[in-house]
């Protein structure tokens, strides 16, 4: 693979075109906390093998993201690793499932205010976090998310529109969820395609499968991390209880993920105390993701990933304020 990588950054070098492609395909590769054109395209491939139709919005917003970047002027190298275009990634691949929508016009719309807030709201971040040496990782697509939800909230209630009522936190009890084999594998997998907002289609298992591919072709250590928080987190939501819906279409496990990868052997070092602090913090996004998906049903918000940022980025401001873990 490094010899593809090898040539394919001699072509980005030589060719403009081939630079912007790629800046888009790092924007995808960050998604998995990876700065692999490879992993990018495989990630892509996850959209486009489970909804078309968040493939074309997430590209959109790619697209408009990289674009603006160079517009205003984003600091080069940032732009390059995708770190500018990895949360419009996300809201483009988002935005058509939140808004439950497949009308072409509205979806590119939608994608493309996704892709300008997310990316005002990057710039924004890096400077204000920049004194912690903090990265903004997913809050400026969560934020947009929110926003976006709030805004079409709002226009709703003034035009006396029905507006969404807030769900219920669903909990079976204490004697918790009982799964197959078959139900705990499409709940994993499925947790796996959430991380690209690929969910309740057809193809999502399939695309949890891609994925994980994609994550193990660039970092066994990444795949392995990603199986057993996933797993975990799975476990935990049927032993909590939660609703049996959510666990099976993987909302509980992809939280536990981006916290696994991004922490484990990147912000941390990868060894036993780390290992147990995402333990520890994958079953806290669990929770997570239950309370604060129920507080934000009562606009349409989704939980997106404040379940992940949240011990995410206090574990992470706690290592930059006490000087521990790794530099």
């Amino acid at each position: 693979m490094s010899s593809i990588i090898y040539k394919w950054e001699e072509l980005c070098a030589r060719s403009a075109r081939f630079e912007f492609i790629n800046i888009m395909l790092m924007g995808f590769s960050q998604i998995a906390f990876n700065c692999n054109p490879v992993c990018g395209f495989v990630l892509l491939a996850s959209a486009a093998v489970a909804s078309p139709i968040q493939l074309v919005s997430g590209v959109w917003a790619v697209f408009v993201a990289a674009v603006l970047a160079k517009v205003l002027k984003a600091p080069p190298e940032p732009v390059k690793e995708g770190l500018y275009t990895m949360n419009p990634a996300l809201a483009g691949l988002a935005l058509p499932l939140v808004m439950k929508t497949g009308d072409p016009a509205v979806v590119f719309m939608l994608s493309t205010v996704g892709a300008v807030l997310s990316v005002l709201l990057t710039g924004g971040l890096r400077k204000l976090l920049s004194r912690r040496q903090m990265s903004s990782l997913a809050a400026p697509y969560s934020l947009t998310l929110l926003f976006i939800s709030l805004a079409v909230f709002g226009m709703r209630a003034m035009n006396g529109e029905p507006t969404v009522m807030a769900e219920p936190l669903a909990y079976s009890g204490a004697d918790g969820i009982l799964l197959s084999g078959r139900e705990f594998c499409e709940a994993a997998l499925n947790g796996v395609a959430q991380v690209m907002w690929i969910e309740g289609v057809k193809g999502s298992v399939t695309a949890g499968i891609v994925i994980l591919a994609g994550i193990i072709a660039v970092s066994g250590r990444d795949a392995l991390v990603t199986v057993y928080a996933v797993c975990l987190a799975t476990c935990f939501a049927a032993l909590l209880g939660l609703d049996r819906g959510k666990l099976l279409m993987g909302v509980y496990g992809y939280n536990a993920i981006l916290l696994s990868l991004a922490l484990f052997g990147r912000e941390f070092e990868a060894n036993r105390q780390t290992f147990a602090m995402i333990t520890v913090l994958s079953m806290v996004s669990v929770v997570l993701a239950a309370v604060i998906g129920q507080a934000f049903s009562a606009v349409g918000a989704p939980a997106a990933a404040f379940p992940f940022l949240i011990p995410a980025m206090s574990v992470i401001a706690g290592k930059r304020g006490f000087g521990k873990g790794r530099g």
